[in-house]
């Protein structure tokens, strides 16, 4: 039970996210040895799909264990868990559809398949509004608590 709550504390879960995104990352890459997705949107932008989120990711876990360690503020786990949740499935609706149709497609310079992307498009926008999201409720729920000053226990 104990190892349990160690792996479902915030800068863990965060952890395990940006490994995940980087898995992903290395997945694309590996898919983008065809040569015909060579030279293509696919190819060229697979590091700012996964990558880039992966190092938001490590920051967000760096910033749960060090307030803890810099402010001796003891934050409880379910504001990080609900973060880390709204953010990595933000993140993935965001830049994993356009990874999918750019796969299938090659180059995404055509202009022959609007109605394709018109559904793309939505969840790409849905899943950037549910990152910006994440991102208000962290700001939010780290202000309260700084303002509140719960302290933790020694």
């Amino acid at each position: 039970m104990r190892i349990l709550t160690t792996l479902l504390k915030p800068p863990i879960i965060w952890l395990c996210g940006a490994v995940t995104l980087l898995m992903m990352g290395a997945v694309v890459r590996s898919l983008m040895l065809d040569g015909a997705l060579h030279d293509t949107y696919f190819a060229g932008k697979y590091s700012y799909y996964m990558i880039t989120p992966a190092a938001w990711f490590v920051f967000f876990a760096a910033l749960y264990w060090g307030i803890l360690r810099i402010s001796n503020q003891r934050f409880p786990t379910w504001p990080g868990q609900l973060h880390f949740w709204l953010m990595f499935i933000g993140v993935n609706l965001s830049f994993f559809g356009p990874l999918v149709v750019a796969a299938q497609r090659g180059s995404t310079n055509d202009t022959d398949y609007e109605e394709l992307f018109r559904t793309v498009n939505t969840s790409a926008e849905a899943g950037a509004w549910l990152t910006i999201a994440s991102l208000a409720f962290f700001i939010c729920f780290t202000a309260y608590y700084f303002i509140t000053r719960r302290r933790a226990k020694s």
